[in-house]
């Protein structure tokens, strides 16, 4: 369905998943209509689609002129989300019931590793404090489908994580004097 494919890609692109400024709703309407994203690995293949953006004014129809510009800002926010922290991209997945808060949850029980989280079993996902069945099962089944694992693997390839952020605490404090 059409829709639903506009709405996981823009909830992909999104702030607080992979964030690439510029890639709106309507953008991406319009880039699904042209055939340009058939899935969102294909965000990373836009630059093969350049003379199309650029000249037939697929960007901003009423000011073609701002079409080079618009497309170069659009593919510099593309290649700066090559580099994104783990969590975001658990949560651009768009993984039912999986927000951005479970998702750094289950990234910080996982030690931060693609390759565990996508093996878990829902044994080791129930254990994770704040998760139940129906979440664990919902990663499990994400991460069991075929045509999932073949987008993870394809933008595996793409993308960079990002160390996890040091979270000050309690604990870091500890003997240290100001």
């Amino acid at each position: 369905c059409r829709a639903k494919l506009i709405m996981s890609l823009t909830h992909f692109a999104s702030r607080d998943a992979m964030n690439i400024a510029g890639l709106s709703e309507m953008i991406i309407t319009k880039f699904v209509k042209h055939g340009f994203l058939k899935n969102y690995t294909d965000i990373y293949e836009l630059k093969k689609y350049e003379q199309e953006i650029k000249f037939y004014q697929v960007l901003d129809s009423k000011n073609p002129n701002k079409n080079h510009k618009l497309y170069s800002n659009l593919i510099s926010s593309i290649e700066k989300s090559k580099k994104v922290f783990l969590y975001n991209f658990i949560y651009a997945l768009g993984i039912n019931q999986i927000g951005l808060s479970s998702s750094k949850i289950l990234c910080e029980n996982f030690a931060y590793d693609i390759q565990k989280i996508r093996s878990a079993n829902i044994g080791d996902l129930i254990l994770i404090k704040g998760f139940g069945q129906s979440m664990a099962e919902s990663i499990k089944k994400y991460f069991s489908d075929l045509e999932n694992m073949r987008l993870l693997d394809k933008i595996l390839l793409i993308l960079e994580f990002k160390p996890p952020k040091k979270i000050i605490s309690k604990k870091n404090l500890d003997g240290l004097t100001f």
